[in-house]
């Protein structure tokens, strides 16, 4: 049986919510591409819908082309936004008002690695304080995703699990709700993914009650970091993306120290491999490997699983006891109970070996913002001060001022000079306006865009509709 060992330490005030959303995007990498459409509904934690559903859509600026894939998929154009939408700091500010609402978990299919993103960077542009919303005032973020695959791999009754065309399990959202028999009328239309992950959340629920409440009730970094236990290390079972689809994406790990840099990681080793080749080699060569695919790796060659685990990005961590001693659970995540006990052993015998290996390995921090832009230096660039932040605050309340700010942050300046000149352009000077233009046509490479567009053209499985989002993209990028 599913131990609760922490599970009441959290238990909520009755006002206590969650908030659903989903986002639908001009591209995959939020620090370049903008939210297109954005919706969300606040449900108690019973999942009952408590508030009216809201829906925006984002005004794009004249300074990006959106992925053309991106758009065919969603069906959502830059002509679409601009017509429906509001300017993009409203927009991310009527967001924001909803997920700071105290007491208030923002949810999704996906979103600690995917929406909560482009959340942050498009705060960090437009000059908005990019991590208060997601602790301040009790608040807090979970993701149903990794609860589903470990629902998959363990506690499976009355959850039919997708596979795609080539029989390999798929946990996309259409995918779970098709083989589900939940409605869902329309993917990869915001509003329509938000319900469709609130109904997941209630087949768990109401399926799996402990197992539900357990990971959300665990959601928070002191409660994940109890789990983990790094004075204990025990074995533990762990759900995530960079595990195998075939095994459910589910595995198990010894949490083995915490990251020399990050103080929001642990350092855990995947059970799943061998450990002779960590123990082994020197740090360097235990680097080289553990950023090296499996298909690259010399003949013979181990691969060093060790793993971070972000215990502010509520990991989906479990004790070993919800294996059941159930040898069925082990064969379906293809894992021998005898190995994974050898393996654990032995990491632990050597843990004073294994720590200073551990800082050598983690001690860089791994962002280089040299050359970089400044609109894409959110992380590596250091945290914006509270100071700096006030200054900010003045200068969005009248972005056309002469008022020079003296920030203690160099990337201020430049970001400030964007947002005036994207959302006030007509305060420009003459030299501010070219200085705009040149950044944005260099930002753009719009004759590799246009070729796409017409290579999609020429596409004889391409239909009308489709042809008609070409056209507007084809539109939008000779107009800006």
């Amino acid at each position: 049986m599913l131990r609760l060992s922490f599970l009441y330490i959290m238990r909520p005030l009755q006002n206590n919510t969650i908030f659903w959303y989903d986002y639908e995007t001009f591209g995959l990498k939020p620090s370049i591409s903008p939210i297109a459409q954005f919706a969300g509904v606040r449900t108690d934690l019973d999942l009952n819908i408590i508030d009216k559903p809201i829906i925006l859509y984002n005004q794009p600026n004249n300074d990006f082309l959106p992925e053309i894939e991106a758009c065919l998929l969603t069906e959502i154009t830059p002509q679409i936004c601009q017509e429906r939408g509001i300017p993009e700091y409203e927009f991310i500010g009527k967001i924001i008002a909803q997920m700071s609402v105290p007491n208030t978990c923002i949810c999704g299919f996906n979103n600690i690695k995917f929406d909560d993103e482009f959340t942050r960077w498009t705060l960090y542009r437009n000059l908005m304080k990019v991590y208060d919303h997601e602790w301040k005032n009790n608040n807090s973020r979970w993701d149903i995703i990794n609860v589903v695959r470990m629902c998959a791999a363990m506690r499976f009754d009355g959850l039919v699990i997708p596979t795609n065309d080539e029989g390999q399990i798929n946990f996309k959202l259409e995918n779970l709700t098709r083989e589900n028999n939940i409605t869902h009328s329309n993917a990869h239309d915001a509003m329509a993914d938000v319900y469709a992950t609130i109904e997941i959340a209630k087949l768990i629920k109401n399926m799996q009650p402990k197992l539900y409440d357990y990971f959300f009730y665990n959601r928070n970094k002191k409660m994940i970091n109890n789990i983990m236990n790094l004075s204990q290390r025990p074995m533990l079972v762990h759900s995530s993306s960079k595990f195998f689809n075939k095994f459910y994406n589910t595995s198990i790990i010894v949490p083995l120290d915490n990251h020399p840099v990050n103080k929001n990681s642990i350092i855990c080793y995947d059970l799943r491999y061998e450990v002779d080749d960590f123990l082994s080699l020197p740090a360097d060569e235990c680097k080289k490997r553990l950023y090296t695919k499996i298909k690259d790796l010399p003949d013979n060659s181990q691969r060093i699983a060790l793993k971070a685990i972000s215990i502010n990005q509520a990991p989906v961590v479990a004790p070993i006891s919800i294996m059941q001693n159930d040898p069925k659970l082990w064969q379906r995540i293809n894992l021998d109970k005898k190995e994974v006990e050898n393996r654990y052993n032995l990491l632990l015998q050597n843990i004073k070996q294994i720590l200073p290996k551990i800082v050598d390995i983690y001690s860089d921090n791994n962002f280089d913002n040299q050359n970089q832009d400044v609109e894409q230096t959110l992380y590596g660039g250091g945290f914006i001060s509270d100071n700096d932040y006030n200054l900010l605050s003045q200068f969005r309340a009248d972005p056309t001022t002469n008022r020079q700010f003296l920030f203690q942050d160099n990337r201020l300046e430049e970001l400030t000079f964007r947002y005036q000149a994207k959302y006030y352009p007509n305060s420009l000077a003459a030299e501010q306006q070219q200085k705009w233009d040149r950044h944005r046509l260099q930002k753009m490479d719009k004759e590799s865009y246009l070729k796409n567009i017409t290579d999609y053209k020429n596409n004889n499985s391409i239909g009308s509709e489709k042809l008609k989002i070409l056209d507007d993209l084809q539109n939008w990028c000779d107009e800006i």
